[in-house]
């Protein structure tokens, strides 16, 4: 790799038992396959957006991890089933090394992005920016976006005694925010689920200038909740299990049988909580409780 780039060198799986000294872990492996998608995103002998592309297979490719692979594994924590895997490892040993795994890999994807792709975007003028840097004219123009586009889409659910937590669907992208009574100091938790039918980032006047959706929402809560002190805004997204379990032999109607685990995927459990470092504690503890999260798969 030419110098310039974020290193993406991990150490491979290797045998970790010498219960199994010729085997490889399965989901270890998996996640050194994803490594050299990584690598590829990394790799300047391919054009920008072509890198830019692999960094988002990388992620699709994450995504499809923990919905066919972690659920069984977590399924066999909660049954507190004692049996090895094949290079020797518990079902702790194995999740524990796999968010290990997963936190080194997410830290180099982020500083390829900040510190390698997006500059180059910039360079080639393509850039993403901020809804706090906007102009005076570019800050209006999301603002009227917002106003005719986005405001009417929104849907605010408040999570209180009488309205429990809703529910988040796989792999969609929430907002929450922190409300204040600015008179009686009360605080409110909100969930806004961002909307799938609009861009992710909004065409700005200069051409290949972007922002954000969320920072456009964000910037403009306060038509949403007048009167009411916004304390903090920040993103999250579940994952849900998609292992669909099925046993033909008993199955009077294999295609019943289909739909029906089908549906039931929709209510899967979460097997995965994304939220940003930068999150408060108190809007923490309200998003891991309100959505029955195991805090180890967060």
């Amino acid at each position: 790799m030419e110098s310039g780039s974020p290193s993406v060198a991990l150490a491979a799986a290797q045998p970790v038992s010498p219960a199994g000294p010729l085997f490889f872990n399965r989901e270890l492996s998996w996640l050194d396959f994803n490594h050299r998608v990584l690598q590829l995103a990394a790799d300047q002998s391919f054009p920008l957006l072509e890198r830019v592309r692999f960094l988002a297979i990388f992620s699709s490719n994450l995504d499809e991890f923990f919905m066919k692979r972690i659920g069984g594994l977590q399924r066999q924590r909660a049954s507190k089933l004692s049996e090895l895997s094949m290079d020797g490892l518990s079902v702790d040993e194995q999740l524990n090394l796999i968010q290990q795994r997963i936190k080194a890999l997410l830290h180099v994807q982020m500083e390829l992005w900040q510190n390698d792709l997006q500059p180059l975007l910039e360079q080639n003028g393509i850039v993403i920016q901020s809804y706090d840097t906007l102009s005076q004219a570019d800050r209006a123009f999301c603002d009227e976006y917002f106003a005719k586009n986005v405001f009417p889409i929104l849907t605010p659910l408040a999570v209180d005694s009488a309205h429990p937590f809703p529910f988040i669907s796989n792999l969609s992208k929430s907002m929450g925010v922190l409300l204040e009574h600015p008179v009686r100091g009360e605080a409110h938790f909100v969930r806004i689920k961002m909307p799938e039918n609009l861009p992710r980032f909004v065409p700005l006047s200069t051409r290949w200038h972007f922002v954000p959706l969320e920072q456009v929402i964000g910037g403009n809560l306060a038509l949403l909740f007048p009167g009411m002190k916004i304390v903090e805004w920040q993103l999250f997204r579940v994952t849900r299990n998609a292992d669909i379990e099925m046993d033909e032999e008993d199955a009077d109607d294999l295609m019943e049988m289909v739909e029906q685990e089908l549906r039931r995927r929709r209510l899967a459990h979460v097997v995965r909580l994304e939220l940003p470092e930068a999150m408060s504690q108190a809007m923490r503890q309200a998003i891991v409780e309100g959505a029955g999260v195991d805090p180890r798969d967060v």
